[in-house]
């Protein structure tokens, strides 16, 4: 396990890599029954773009659609564990 956390996620594709100013990005992966979510992949904020935060991704989970009430301990410890470079997939 500790070793799975040490691998950091995948930067997410589609992204423009050669503008100067990003925000941080996170997409998420949902399981079949929709009863977890987790990180997907992980762009770190650019420049003088917004980097990820607690309320970063609270307003990305909006973005994407998921209305449930937000888990903000294990959300924080997602938070922490990709912006110490580890992996926050699960």
């Amino acid at each position: 396990m500790a070793e799975e956390e040490s691998l950091q996620p995948p930067l997410c594709e589609g992204g423009n890599q050669d503008v100067a100013d990003a925000d941080a990005v996170v997409r998420f992966g949902a399981t079949r029954d929709r009863m977890k979510l987790c990180v997907s992949c992980y762009s770190p904020a650019r420049g003088a773009g917004a980097p990820l935060s607690l309320e970063r991704l609270a307003e990305l989970l909006l973005l994407a659609g998921v209305r449930a009430e937000l888990d903000r301990e294990a959300a924080a410890r997602a938070v922490a564990l990709l912006l110490a470079g580890r992996d926050a997939r699960s």
